[in-house]
């Protein structure tokens, strides 16, 4: 039961349910434990127990081997499910050690295969794996696709600036050629105010 942690309610990335099963009994090896009539939800990325009061899940990455045996004269069908070795830093659960490497899963009221065949197939297809890649992908394309934003709004940038500063060249050939006729316009009317004073002295 070592491997068994509180459930995180958050649900992982491409994760995916495939089967739930109510009245399944948890044992720890050989051992009953309290974990008794509850759900059990097969998803892509681990198995869910809960009993309306206690929830635990356990990831499928634990599981090395699945197996099953039928329902026997006052037994139920169980499957049995070896485990690999808890990490050093395990997240807080029910227990944290065991005697045993292997946990059973009873079936009071059938539905022992179903749940196996769900279990073999999710961890064949290890979609917890490709969860983590699909996000790191995800990530990598908003990192590459907010750079290409940036240099685009660079190039934007430059480019309005370029506009702004030929506009501005513009209007100041212009107002230069504007300066120079009135130029012209104040000196040949300088001129024309100097001959008509002339001709005022004159008479």
């Amino acid at each position: 039961m070592d491997r068994w942690i509180w459930e995180n309610k958050e649900k992982r990335a491409a994760e995916e349910n495939r089967q739930t099963i109510s009245n399944v009994r948890l044992y720890d090896g050989e051992d009953k434990t309290a974990y008794d009539q509850g759900a059990l939800t097969v998803s892509t990325h681990r198995l869910l127990w809960s009993d309306g009061n206690r929830s635990i899940e356990m990831p499928l990455k634990c599981i090395t081997k699945v197996e099953s045996h039928g329902a026997k004269f006052t037994k139920s069908a169980k499957v049995i499910l070896t485990l690999s070795k808890p990490p050093h830093a395990q997240t807080p659960g029910p227990t944290s050690d065991s005697k045993y490497d292997y946990i059973k899963l009873s079936f009071v009221k059938g539905g022992h295969q179903d749940a196996e065949a769900s279990i073999r197939t999710c961890l064949n297809e290890k979609r917890w794996e490709k969860g983590v890649i699909a996000v790191q992908n995800k990530s990598s394309s908003l990192m590459g696709g907010g750079l290409v934003r940036i240099e685009r709004q660079i190039e934007s940038s430059r480019i309005n600036a370029d506009q702004s500063l030929n506009t501005a060249f513009k209007d100041i050939d212009n107002l230069m050629v504007k300066g120079k006729e009135m130029v012209a316009l104040a000196e040949g009317i300088a001129h024309k105010l100097s001959d008509v004073k002339l001709m005022v002295m004159r008479l």
